[in-house]
């Protein structure tokens, strides 16, 4: 019986000012677990209309004494590796989940303009993700995963 339940998984955070007039935040998640291995799952070679992958098409096995990655194109798909270790692959990853850059407007410009504070910031959110999975995003499967950008201005009176 294969254990699917993350082996850990957690997030971290950090800060960094600078002059206390610029900031950087960031925050990160990561995970260790097996995920469903789609690429070796799909049976490649029957009479179905999918995408073939060029890692696929490239590393599958071709003849006697290859050493491939993928087995050769078959118009039986029983169901591949279902039911054993071999379905599932390493779906860890390192995620940089949102990210915020922020700076104090000088306190000479303010007085000029009668302002008491002023901030512009940048933030975004899902930046990058690093893991060795090969197909789709650990986290979300086949939906592509969403980046959000946003800037600020905020002044005070």
């Amino acid at each position: 019986m294969i254990d699917l339940n993350p082996k850990y998984f957690g997030g971290f955070g950090m800060r960094v000012d600078f002059m206390r007039k610029l900031s950087l935040d960031a925050q990160f998640s990561f995970e260790n677990n097996l995920v469903a291995d789609q690429l070796n799952n799909l049976g490649y070679g029957g009479l179905d209309n999918m995408v073939l992958y060029d890692e696929v098409e490239n590393r599958h096995w071709r003849q006697p004494g290859d050493k491939a990655l993928y087995s050769k194109f078959s118009m039986i798909n029983d169901g591949g590796f279902y039911g054993s270790d071999a379905y599932y692959a390493n779906g860890s990853f390192l995620s940089l989940d949102n990210l915020s850059l922020s700076y104090l407007l000088p306190e000479k410009w303010l007085e000029r303009i009668r302002m008491k504070q002023g901030m512009i910031s940048v933030n975004s959110s899902k930046i990058f993700k690093l893991t060795h999975y090969r197909v789709a995003d650990v986290e979300l499967g086949n939906v592509p995963q969403i980046r959000r950008i946003a800037a600020n201005v905020r002044f005070s009176f």
